[in-house]
């Protein structure tokens, strides 16, 4: 058997949504490497989407998920593509008996995208409306499954012609998936040419030989989601193909599934959003400035001319800037907190364990534990807060305490709405000294009560990096349109980390991790950045002279 080093690398990351309309989590995926019973070492990646609302599309996507593994796993079949759609097929008998026997057949199932590689060829099997495409930095971005819609049933089938059927009012509607009857037909086309070509045609690519700068992306539709029309016009797609080949060739296999699934949810995307990525052994990355593939709210890309302009730009307005720091000023005041000891805060009762106590003012919030339907949040209420627990914050100020006595203050703004993920919760019992919240989207507030344990740390992540305090007051900003994540250190001490750097920050600090986890922009904090807060209760703003003109650092800078 092959080691690692020398396997494709695969990895996969999943989002509810926008959860005011995406009820349950319904997606499913799956990036393992297997051996099989045949002796067959295959990379595999699958994706399944559910249908049937609620528990019915959340059981159909976990049990075709698992059913497809444990048949591939089990098999002792040399021929890849069949074994692949005997493992669907197997799966689709298990859902479709659980649809007859509820009354769902037709309403209950799921999608299935399934990619295996083996020794550097690739093999598919798709049912559904979930894709797999084939990227590359120099070829571009290919689909390589075809949706399977209304639409494109009846040509297959031969009941109408192309020309016919893509005005239908039903024309995008899925019209083949997992549990609609007790046989499936599985596509085992690996479309090269696009819809061009027939399901015969598209077969005789399977087995498609892989450079080491090819990848190989399998997701749910809710990453190529199109917008609702609009007075401007039609909609357009949330993550465009040109953006999924930006990003995916600009990070690796894990970076690249996170940050194409956070641009979707970035963007109000209202189904659940699923990326699976399989990286070749040998690719090389290059590095590369963000372009306006990265985000719509970048202006402009660069050309030759725009890059020398904004070259010469930076050399003036960096000349301006260091006179500015180090030239003479006459004395005036300027706000940091104080470093006063901080309060015992005792906003709510005393939890259960592994439970928050929330308090939701002025807004609208919403939780979902994992493998149950989204809660709406009412304030007093008692949530379960356990490892993959979602909190929405649509509007006004949510409050809940976490294990080791730690508040959080998440703010929700219309149309920017806060969404946290509880990765991890301390438990000292059990040698955890960590809580560990996955900012997503928006802004909150960490504070450190008086009395919390010194041995116990709390950690907001996102994709690029982190931010650790212990008996402090922190607050962090990340935008997942631009992947930018803005921390500001209150009172006492921080820590800021990346895969690239670490920085300290005491109280009064700011730093900004930027796209690739680079730490930048290290100044002081701007409090108007956390209006509706209402940190005075825990913050005392005293002046304190501005940066001497020998050093451009007020006396004491840095030293609580």
């Amino acid at each position: 058997m092959l080691t690692s080093q020398f396997l494709p690398k695969v990895e996969g990351y999943s989002d509810i949504g926008a959860m005011a309309k995406a009820r349950s989590w319904e997606d499913r995926y799956l990036a393992e490497q297997v051996v099989t019973a045949g002796n067959l070492q295959l990379t595999i990646m699958i994706v399944c989407d559910g249908m049937g609302g609620g528990k019915y599309g959340e059981w159909a996507a976990e049990q075709a998920t698992r059913e497809i593994l444990r048949s591939i796993e089990s098999s002792n079949e040399k021929d890849i593509p069949k074994l692949l759609a005997q493992a669907i097929g197997k799966a689709n008998r298990i859902i479709y008996e659980k649809a007859r026997k509820s009354g769902m057949v037709g309403r209950m199932g799921t999608t299935a995208a399934v990619a295996a590689i083996h020794k550097q060829r690739l093999y598919i099997a798709n049912v559904g409306d979930s894709r797999i495409y084939l990227v590359n930095e120099k070829t571009g971005i290919q689909q390589i499954t075809v949706d399977h819609t209304w639409a494109f049933e009846m040509i297959r089938k031969g009941r109408a012609r192309k020309e016919d059927v893509y005005d239908h009012p039903d024309a995008s509607r899925i019209g083949n998936f997992l549990g609609r009857s007790k046989t499936v037909w599985v596509d085992l086309g690996l479309y090269i040419h696009g819809d061009a070509e027939t399901p015969k045609d598209a077969y005789l690519h399977q087995g498609l030989r892989l450079t080491k700068n090819d990848l190989v992306l399998v997701c749910s539709d809710g990453l190529v989601e199109i917008e609702k029309d609009t007075e401007k016009g039609p909609g357009k797609r949330l993550v465009s193909d040109n953006e999924i080949l930006s990003i995916m060739t600009r990070y690796p296999a894990l970076e690249a599934a996170k940050v194409l699934v956070s641009t979707a949810v970035g963007r109000n995307v209202t189904d659940n959003v699923t990326a699976v990525v399989a990286e070749m052994p040998g690719r090389e990355i290059k590095e590369r400035p963000l372009t306006r593939e990265l985000g719509r709210r970048l202006p402009w890309a660069f050309s030759p001319m725009l890059a020398m302009l904004a070259s010469a730009m930076f050399c003036v307005v960096g000349t301006f800037a260091a006179w500015m720091l180090f030239r003479p000023v006459p004395q005036s005041p300027s706000v940091v907190p104080s470093l006063t000891p901080l309060p015992t805060l005792t906003p709510h009762p005393t939890p259960p364990p592994n439970y928050a106590y929330l308090s939701v003012v002025g807004g609208s919030t919403t939780s979902q534990v994992p493998g149950r339907s989204v809660q709406i949040v009412h304030s007093g209420n008692i949530v379960p807060f356990q490892s993959g627990s979602l909190l929405r914050v649509e509007s006004g100020l949510t409050t809940f305490n976490t294990p080791g006595n730690f508040l959080v203050q998440a703010l929700g703004n219309p149309g920017r709405p806060t969404i946290i993920e509880l990765y991890q919760s301390a438990d000292r019992d059990a040698g955890v000294a960590e809580t560990i919240l996955k900012l997503q989207e928006g802004r909150i507030v960490v504070i450190g009560e008086g009395n919390t344990p010194r041995d116990i740390r709390f950690v907001v992540e996102t994709v690029w990096g982190r931010a650790i305090i212990t008996g402090t007051i922190m607050g962090g900003q990340y935008d997942s349109s631009t992947q930018v994540f803005d921390i500001d250190c209150f009172t006492g001490h921080c820590v800021v980390e990346t895969r690239m750097d670490s920085v300290s920050l005491n109280g009064g600090e700011h730093v900004r991790i930027d796209v690739g986890g680079k730490i930048s922009q290290q100044g002081r904090v701007d409090y108007n950045n956390y209006t509706g807060f209402g940190l005075n209760e825990f913050i005392t703003p005293t002046p304190v002279p501005t940066p001497s003109p020998e050093t451009g650092l007020s006396p004491g800078y840095g030293i609580p």
